[in-house]
């Protein structure tokens, strides 16, 4: 039975450059926003239900930072590397 080899198609391209210190620091900043505000909502939201009246102030403010996270993660998405 003869060989039925294909050759590999593979493109060969270049490797990205490294992100630049504002890109890390950007980055950096837009997980630690959504991993605070996603500790700051549950927090909230316990606290909340002990009854004290802080709680809910400490889950809407968690909200808003996930949300701005999310945004950040968009914006992020649409900038070169």
């Amino acid at each position: 039975m003869p060989s039925t080899h294909v050759p590999s198609t593979h493109v060969q391209t270049a490797p990205l450059p490294p992100p630049s210190q504002a890109i890390r620091r950007f980055d950096r900043w837009v997980w630690r926003l959504i991993y605070a505000g996603m500790l700051g909502f549950g927090l909230g939201v316990a606290i909340d239900r002990g009854g004290a009246r802080f709680g809910r102030v400490l889950a809407v403010l968690g909200a808003a930072s996930v949300g701005l996270g999310v945004v950040l993660v968009v914006l992020r998405s649409r900038m070169g590397p």
